[in-house]
């Protein structure tokens, strides 16, 4: 493969004398540094997205990842895309800061984060025959996966047999080129000879895109977003490098990377960061927000977004919280679940069916309950509750936790509540976008916390109770 000289030694050239002046203006403070990452996430996650048909403005991919609003009518999936490609964002940047080798794997663990969760897609066997398939995360495809171009051609992709070995021949060439190739030329080969290889059933230009801005952070330049308006041209570009010319590629992600460094010299120079349309989606952005305050419908919370929320939020919550509380309720002589939403009670045994109860609602609000009756061996009758109230409302969701004691004066049950303040300094409360995964250590610290109280709750009334 060749490069082309005049315009490939050009855009390189003009990019180091670019990074000059940016490395000259640095260390930026750390606030110039934010705002210019923060921008050029968000342009990144539109455009990848969009290239690849995401429907989102980028209004509302703005909305979306700042402030959780989700616009009406959009594709649930759509908003899938987003959330999974700015989280292999932060996967990229901390391979970055780690300092490793990229391999195989970190490529398959990226393409899980991008799509989320499996899903099927319109493919096209090798005689022609349209079909569906069905596309798992970080695996290698085992049925070829050509597709059909806009004059009806068939383009041609590695056969799921050749893949592995390309992919190893690929790696391997990665590893040799370091320090020998120019950062934007090893990340322009990079990306193409990935989409070459096309190893995934879906999902190969974003993952493509976001190891070539790997290489080129890594190498200390700042990400080049390629833009949707220029599809057309990207598209070319791919095409000239199958014949052997990365030149247009290279020159393609040059000029992405110079728009890149010129975002942060502005910032570091306190100026304005944004393009002259930018006004335009801070307006766009500003009505989603008011519509929503007001209830208006201008954002939509579906079924789906509700249901992807209770099941990888709320559900992995109780789930946990459920070991333990089995324990707690053999100290008592009776535990019972109760939840309560629109208008219906249920109750049951919580050694039974507390999990699926918690699972069920779907609605505005729902409160659980389980309460422990009848404390064994106690000096007087002492049962208690643990609550959780899980509130649905337009632009995110709340999971709060709380004890009480039952059967109990308001004044006894406010003291409580402002014990657990004082032993906790906070609230047991979450606050979360809609399709926002809940990290493992902040979901252990809410169990943590409320088992905890409970018992405080527990010891504290029994010590009351005094002698029999």
């Amino acid at each position: 493969m060749t490069t082309s000289p005049e315009g490939a030694a050009e855009i390189i050239t003009r990019v180091d004398q670019l990074r000059a002046e940016l490395d000259a203006l640095r260390p930026l403070s750390p606030e110039a540094e934010a705002r210019a990452l923060q921008k050029l996430r968000l342009d990144w996650n539109y455009h990848s997205n969009a290239i690849e048909g995401n429907s989102l403005t980028y209004g509302e991919t703005m909305a979306f990842l700042m402030h959780g609003v989700t616009a009406k009518g959009k594709p649930f999936k759509d908003y899938l895309d987003i959330r999974g490609h700015n989280a292999a964002i932060k996967f990229i940047l901390e391979i970055i800061r780690g300092e490793t080798p990229l391999t195989e794997k970190d490529i398959r663990d990226l393409h899980a984060l991008v799509l989320v969760e499996p899903y099927e897609i319109d493919a096209i066997t090798p005689d022609g025959t349209s079909v569906r398939r069905m596309v798992h995360l970080g695996a290698y495809k085992t049925s070829p996966n050509h597709v059909r171009t806009a004059t009806g051609e068939v383009h041609y992709f590695a056969s799921p047999e050749q893949t592995p070995i390309e992919m190893g021949e690929l790696m391997r060439w990665f590893a040799a080129s370091e320090g020998v190739e120019h950062p934007l030329v090893r990340a322009s080969v990079l990306h193409h000879r990935l989409v070459a290889i096309h190893p995934f059933d879906d999902g190969n230009g974003r993952v493509a895109r976001l190891l070539m801005n790997l290489v080129l952070m890594r190498a200390g330049f700042p990400p080049a977003v390629l833009r949707n308006e220029r599809r057309a041209e990207y598209y070319a570009a791919l095409a000239r490098a199958d014949a052997g010319e990365i030149g247009p590629l290279v020159e393609l992600v040059g000029e992405a990377v110079a728009r890149s460094i010129d975002v942060y010299v502005r910032a570091a120079r306190g100026e304005s960061i944004d393009e002259p349309d930018d006004l335009d989606k801070e307006i766009a952005l500003l009505r989603q927000e008011i519509e929503s305050r007001r209830g208006s419908g201008g954002v939509h919370l579906s079924e789906e977004s509700r249901d992807f929320f209770v099941e990888r939020v709320v559900s992995p919550i109780v789930a946990q919280m459920d070991a333990k509380l089995a324990k707690i309720a053999s100290l008592f002589e009776r535990a019972e679940w109760r939840v309560a939403f629109d208008g219906m009670s249920l109750v049951g045994d919580c050694r039974d069916a507390f999990i699926p109860a918690l699972s069920k609602p779907a609605t505005s609000c729902a409160l659980q309950s389980v309460e422990f009756s009848r404390l064994r061996n106690a000096r007087h009758s002492l049962s208690v509750a643990l609550r959780i109230q899980v509130r649905l409302e337009e632009m995110q969701a709340r999971i709060r936790s709380w004890v009480e004691p039952l059967e109990a004066t308001h004044e006894r049950r406010d003291a409580a509540r402002h014990r657990a303040l004082q032993r906790h300094d906070a609230p047991l409360e979450l606050r979360l976008s809609y399709l926002q995964e809940l990290p493992a250590e902040r979901r252990d610290d809410f169990v943590q916390r409320a088992i905890r109280t409970l018992l405080d709750l527990i010891r504290h009334e029994d010590e009351a109770s005094g002698p029999a």
